[in-house]
């Protein structure tokens, strides 16, 4: 019981924590076009990102995952206002090309419309979950993301 309550302290001590900290990278998509080689694919990459009004974190970070440009330049239109389920991200990233995954995005998720989707009280539960094992297994840097990703998904969704 100590440890529970201990690791939620913690939890809570982190959320404090990154509240005032940057957003994690890959959560500006804007981060992505900075990440590339060439100043013309960075001009492309901005133009494309200005484009949609909505980008998934979690997409993103597959999208960045890419190794050339011109990939990471069709992600971003792939991803563009989509929301997924994160099981969904899980299947597109362990594909073993960008082309498969990029078809996959394309093929998944749904049209975001408006601000950022909350997420559901089931979905919390098990992300807060996997964080509460990564922390005990001492995985604190998953733990850690994972906590904040969930502190950005609540302090940016329309509810």
């Amino acid at each position: 019981m100590k440890l529970v309550l201990s690791t939620l302290g913690v939890l809570f001590l982190l959320i404090s924590v990154q509240a005032n900290a940057q957003l994690n990278p890959s959560s500006d998509p804007f981060t992505l076009c900075n990440s590339m080689t060439f100043d013309s694919d960075k001009a492309k990459c901005v133009t494309e990102i200005r484009k949609g009004d909505y980008y998934d974190r979690e997409a993103l970070t597959i999208c960045s995952s890419m190794s050339f440009g011109s990939d990471k330049l069709k992600c971003i239109s792939k991803i563009r206002d989509k929301a997924y389920f994160s099981g969904e991200l899980s299947v597109c990233k362990n594909m073993s090309f960008a082309s498969d995954q990029l078809k996959c995005l394309e093929n998944s998720g749904d049209s975001h419309q408006g601000g950022a989707l909350c997420p559901t009280i089931p979905v919390l539960k098990q992300k807060l979950k996997r964080a509460m094992n990564d922390f005990e297994r001492g995985n604190y840097r998953k733990g850690i993301r994972i906590v904040t990703d969930v502190y950005y998904e609540l302090e940016y969704c329309d509810q």
